[in-house]
């Protein structure tokens, strides 16, 4: 199995960190770092990002400096400037959530065992998150012209979990040829379901 590569040529941490999350017995077939693209939506949100970003700054430096104008003070000439400081900073979160789901990807790899997926998130912490494959149903593959894609990935809905608890589905998100990704699951997932 090829190893992950970091920039400097030397293998990455996220092979490591795969490893370590393996059970004992548990064999790792196919793994990807995810590619940081920019999601579908993002320019949509930049775009609406401007309009609402530019009206809360006017509105918000037009309350603050008429009522100074006037020669009003007291609480009212603090109290609508301030009502205008939540909406820039959404415009603000608006503009960097691209950037923020790119940088999220880079942090991102996902995994394919003999007996689960798994989602692997590596910032300050590790946050790991998997599906046994006996639970999974249906994968919906898309695929970009470059072989790049995503994975959907549909769980069987168990009776007995309490409806909050539930999970109903698992993204295996943008990774390089993603057609490879789905052959080796499937195949995995055969040979669960003839074991079981």
């Amino acid at each position: 199995m090829p190893q992950f590569m970091d920039l400097t040529g030397q293998p990455d941490r996220f092979e490591a960190l795969l490893r370590q999350e393996l059970a004992p017995g548990e064999r790792l077939l196919w793994h990807a770092r995810a590619i940081p693209r920019a999601k579908r939506g993002s320019l949509a949100i930049v775009l609406f990002a401007i309009p609402w970003t530019a009206f809360a700054i006017f509105w918000t430096v037009m309350a603050f400096t008429l009522p100074r104008m006037g020669g009003e003070a007291g609480l009212i000439t603090w109290l609508f400037p301030a009502f205008g400081l939540p909406f820039i900073a959404v415009g603000l979160f608006m503009f960097a959530k691209p950037l923020l789901s790119r940088i999220a990807a880079g942090r991102t790899a996902y995994a394919v065992t003999d007996q689960r997926v798994i989602q692997l998130m590596a910032g300050k912490g590790i946050l790991s998150e998997s599906v046994p494959l006996a639970k999974i149903t249906t994968l919906t593959r898309h695929e970009k012209r470059d072989g790049s894609g995503t994975l959907q990935i549909k769980l069987t809905d168990s009776p007995f979990v309490d409806a909050r608890q539930r999970m109903t589905g698992f993204d295996l998100g943008v990774v390089p040829d993603i057609r490879r990704a789905e052959q080796v699951l499937r195949q995995a997932m055969e040979r669960v379901s003839r074991a079981g």
